[in-house]
């Protein structure tokens, strides 16, 4: 589907969809593994079997978002500036934001992102050390990566 860049995404068959998927009380799709996504978007000039579109339905119903393009799906993180220099995850644990960032060049990259958290603390994998996150008068904060180096951002 169109609008992937920046997200985290994963491919299920027909036969998860109609016997794995199901809608949490929150309306995001799950799995039994625990997984959890904010919507389901259906591929660009997929065929679907009417089980699926069954299944579909009973998603909808319990209010997953079904999507044909996934340009309506928040991201939790927006990378405004260094995009093509950094990967990225986004988990939530315990209730909180974490993202993993790393740089995957040999120069050093200045990163300027966008999160709905109010503040983060940067914990720097090389040697485990702890710092803050600042962000500036239009909600962006700025982190400046060496090459090759990862920290883990921790919503606080």
């Amino acid at each position: 589907p169109h609008g992937l860049h920046g997200l985290d995404w994963d491919v299920a068959t027909g036969d998860a969809l109609q016997h794995r998927l199901s809608a949490t009380a929150d309306g995001r799709l799950t799995t039994p593994d625990g997984l959890i996504y904010r919507a389901l978007l259906i591929a660009d000039g997929a065929t679907i079997t009417p089980a699926s579109a069954a299944a579909l339905q009973r998603l909808q119903a319990d209010g997953v978002k079904v999507l044909d393009h996934a340009f309506d799906v928040p991201r939790p993180l927006q990378i405004v500036e260094g995009d093509e220099a950094v990967v990225h995850t986004h988990r939530i644990v315990d209730g909180r934001d974490l993202f993993f960032l790393a740089n995957i060049t040999e120069q050093a990259q200045l990163v300027v992102f966008k999160t709905r958290a109010v503040s983060l603390e940067v914990l720097h994998t090389s040697d485990g050390t702890l710092s803050e996150a600042h962000k500036d008068e239009d909600g962006r904060f700025a982190l400046r990566l060496n090459p090759g180096e990862s920290v883990i951002l921790v919503e606080k």
